[in-house]
């Protein structure tokens, strides 16, 4: 009987790889041995034996080889977001110089000094090569009270100051809504590394240029209580040196981005810092592209966020084949709550695709997949699994060109205990609308804008809001 090395495809007989030799060559002394039912089944377990080392060694290989990517990158991360830290300074540095060529203010002056402090620990540990266990850059207090006595500072972020000086920087919370500027951003860098126990920091429709963007992100390396994030602006360079930071915001559990669309080099960044921030609960990636390639990509990443209860990736082209990496994830997230798609382009194929994976999630009770083109199919569809959801309260099916055939569908499958409904910009006709407000009984709230109902539904009398 000839055999081969499943590793190397060298043939017994010949001179085998290393780490195969010593059960090849065992194998063939059993092979001299005359042919018996007991020698065959020694035989055979030896084979087995051998392939058992073999995919034993090879996924060895394989987690070893994901492991020294997975520290390749965050060395990456690391070595730039020491750089921009670095240069963020610098820049503010010479801001003040800039400044002080039209200001009679001296800038040497011993009260002021020093400038700036620094702080550094990195050992090297076991399975981790180096470990960067902290470093920071830092205004000393004498150059803070410098810069609000020299008026340099936006009035943004002035109150900041005033609370670093004063050592009141004991917020939980921070948010600027179209506050800051690329001055403001590149102050508020400056000011964040004091508030290190805030919980929840708000950006939302600031005027961030790229440079001051990857500032202001390279302060958050601080905030390791940080639980709560929400980013709405357009910084879609910045999402590489934002993941970077994440793997020292273990404490994350709320991450809200809408920061235009990703380059593919940044959704891999993302995707990969998900490792590190395992205690995810609420995730919202908007207005980005994930079509097929970016949400395959992506699906990697959310198989390491396993308690996430709220998911929310509308807006982001998603069509039928992103649809099925999504849905090859989703039945992971048995304790999701909340679930929306809406406003991306599923179609009726991409419903298909998450019909399997939705009937596994038995604990969702909101579901939104407007303006999905879905149809009267793509709603049968869903339908399967609306069957499972005995939790489900909200269902939202807006604008996807619905006619009457989905009125019997949405009846038989979703739960009667439903207490909002939403079938606007859909064909349905007077007698549906009847027909869904006498079945459910516990509606809240109805919604059907361009309906055209008949009077008497009108002025009849409902125990629920109706919007029609």
């Amino acid at each position: 009987m000839e055999t081969s090395c499943p590793t190397c495809d060298k043939k017994l007989g010949s001179t085998p790889c290393e780490g195969c030799r010593g059960i090849l060559s065992i194998l063939k002394e059993v092979e001299s041995v005359p042919e018996t039912s007991l020698v065959q089944s020694i035989k055979q377990e030896i084979l087995k034996l051998h392939k058992f080392q073999v995919s034993l060694c090879t996924e060895v290989k394989k987690k070893a080889s994901i492991m020294i990517s997975e520290i390749n990158w965050q060395t990456e991360k690391t070595l730039q977001r020491i750089e921009f830290d670095c240069l963020a300074k610098a820049e503010e540095l010479k801001s003040v110089l800039e400044f002080l060529k039209s200001s009679s203010t001296q800038l040497f002056n011993k009260s002021i000094y020093p400038l700036l402090r620094f702080e550094k620990d990195i050992q090297p540990v076991k399975f981790n090569l180096i470990k960067l266990n902290y470093y920071r850059l830092s205004f000393g207090f004498p150059f803070l009270k410098f810069l609000e006595t020299c008026n340099l500072l936006t009035s943004r972020v002035k109150p900041l100051f005033s609370g670093i000086l004063g050592n009141e920087i004991d917020k939980d919370e921070l948010a600027f809504n179209r506050k800051l500027t690329a001055d403001s951003a590149r102050q508020l860098s400056v000011a964040l590394p004091y508030f290190n126990q805030i919980a929840s920091l708000t950006l939302t429709s600031n005027m961030l240029a790229k440079k001051e963007a990857n500032f202001l992100f390279s302060s958050f390396f601080h905030l390791k209580n940080l639980s709560k994030l929400k980013i709405s602006n357009e910084i879609t360079e910045g999402v590489s040196l934002l993941a970077g930071v994440f793997p020292k915001l273990s404490a994350l559990k709320t991450l809200y981005l809408n920061c235009g669309e990703f380059s593919s080099k940044a959704l891999s960044d993302l995707t990969l810092s998900f490792s590190y921030t395992p205690e995810i609960e609420s995730l919202s990636i908007l207005g980005t592209n994930l079509s097929s390639n970016s949400m395959k990509k992506l699906s990697l990443g959310l198989k390491k966020l396993l308690k996430l209860n709220y998911l929310d990736l509308s807006g982001n082209k998603i069509d039928q084949q992103a649809a099925e990496s999504l849905g090859s994830v989703l039945s992971l997230f048995r304790n999701l709550g909340t679930l929306k798609l809406g406003s991306n382009a599923l179609c009726k194929d991409g419903a298909a695709h998450l019909t399997q994976s939705l009937a596994y999630l038995t604990q969702l009770k909101e579901l939104n997949l407007n303006s999905n083109y879905l149809e009267d199919k793509g709603v049968s569809e869903v339908c399967l699994s609306l069957t499972f959801l005995l939790q489900l309260k909200v269902l939202e099916l807006q604008d996807n060109t619905l006619t009457e055939a989905s009125t019997t569908k949405i009846l038989e499958s979703v739960n009667e205990n439903i207490e909002v409904l939403n079938l606007s910009w859909n064909s349905i006709g007077s007698q549906s609308i009847y027909q869904f407000l006498s079945h459910f009984r516990n509606l809240r709230k109805f919604v059907c804008y361009g309906a055209i109902p008949e009077n008497s539904l009108k002025t009849r009398r409902f125990n629920c809001s109706l919007y029609i």
